[in-house]
């Protein structure tokens, strides 16, 4: 976690997203970019070393070689297409519901607790 920043007043953790991939990247401030990205609630901001564009995925395509008409599903696949590319599938909304998920069960009353004591 690099930090935390507020957004409609609510406390967002900061998050490298290359580094959560296990690679490493010097961001450079000028260009990185933050991709907030809401799951049950909870927003989570993930900094990206550039952003170039945010393009719709095509979840189904018709191949070549199969009966026309019959369109093939990409939503179960690790790859996605965009804009004629295939690239890897990350589920940011995934990734966020993991680390809620997580967050819960390591501790389940949260920040309850805590409140409750002040």
């Amino acid at each position: 976690m690099r930090g935390v920043f507020t957004h409609q007043r609510a406390s967002v953790p900061l998050i490298c997203l290359t580094s959560l991939l296990g690679r490493h990247v010097e961001l450079d401030e000028a260009t990185a970019r933050v991709l907030l990205i809401e799951a049950r609630g909870t927003r989570v901001g993930f900094i990206v070393a550039h952003l170039r564009a945010i393009e719709e995925s095509v979840w189904e395509e018709c191949r070549a070689d199969a009966d026309p008409g019959a369109p093939v599903s990409l939503a179960g696949s690790a790859l996605v297409k965009i804009g004629g590319r295939m690239l890897s599938r990350i589920d940011l909304e995934q990734v966020v519901r993991t680390m809620v998920t997580d967050h819960e069960r390591s501790d389940p009353a949260g920040d309850r607790r805590a409140f409750a004591h002040a």
